[in-house]
């Protein structure tokens, strides 16, 4: 087993000294990348429960999280389309909020169309 590897008597050191510092219960779970750009509190799935391995797992435990992790297939593609779609009505939205040759009605105008574009793509 690698050095880099979190062991079960590690955890426990580790998990002991949150513990002891929090002064309460903490959730367990595991923080995961969702493919875009998140704001506000990191993406987590909480634990809930774990178990250990046995067989050709023997050795191992493994972490039960009270849902799967990650976008697949067609909801992925459309995930990135969302983004992308999203990400440039942000960017023009921006750009039309400076243009100081648009009036206040003019720059509202364009806006409400490029937020009503997004609405109709869902």
């Amino acid at each position: 087993m690698e050095n880099s590897k979190l062991t079960v008597d590690k955890a426990i050191e580790i998990l002991t000294r949150i513990s002891a510092n929090r002064g309460g219960e903490s959730i367990l779970g595991v923080r995961y990348e969702p493919g875009f750009v998140t704001v506000g509190s990191l993406p987590f799935v909480s634990a809930e429960n774990l178990h250990a391995g046995f067989d050709w797992d023997k050795g191992k435990v493994f972490i039960t999280l009270d849902k799967k992790l990650g976008i697949v297939g067609d909801d992925l593609e459309s995930l990135k389309e969302k983004t992308n779609k999203t990400s440039e009505v942000m960017a023009w939205i921006q750009m039309t909020i400076k243009d100081k040759r648009l009036s206040s009605d003019e720059k509202l105008k364009i806006i409400e169309e490029e937020i009503n574009s997004l609405k109709k793509k869902k």
